[in-house]
């Protein structure tokens, strides 16, 4: 499991939890540590969370799903982290993980593009550092 704050390269917890890319983007996480990164009474959602998610917010799931849109997701566009250490990406693509495995390389995630204001479920790199959103199953009152 891997773990890393856009931009930071330190090792020092608390200098990456005083970043402000931590505090706008929060962590990003490869996908074995995606695995274990949600709370009790939390999960990491599946393809089928993904898909179900698109089909409620209507005909255009990009302005919805961001900050100001319609639903509650809010996706920041936090760009990624290759296996090389590399950051790319912050302000044009979110990418959120997802517990479907693909194969041995790839993992199903929610992608965001600025660039076509799309979103889409596709296949991303377990290797890389993308963001991940808990979901719960426990009804909100």
């Amino acid at each position: 499991p891997q773990y890393a704050v856009y931009n930071y390269t330190g090792s020092s917890l608390a200098e990456a939890k005083a970043t402000s890319n931590y505090n706008t983007y929060g962590v990003m996480y490869n996908w074995a540590a995606a695995l274990t990164a949600c709370p009790p009474e939390f999960r990491l959602p599946s393809e089928e969370d993904f898909n179900t998610l698109l089909s409620n917010v209507g005909t255009d799931p990009y302005n919805a799903l961001i900050p100001g849109g319609s639903s509650n997701f809010s996706a920041l566009l936090g760009g990624w982290r290759s296996n090389t250490g590399t950051f790319d990406n912050m302000g044009n693509f979110g990418i959120f993980l997802s517990t479907t495995d693909i194969d041995n390389f790839f993992v199903s995630s929610l992608q965001f593009g600025s660039y076509n204001k799309e979103v889409e479920i596709s296949p991303s790199r377990k290797d890389f550092m993308f963001y991940v959103r808990c979901l719960t199953d426990i009804p909100v009152e």
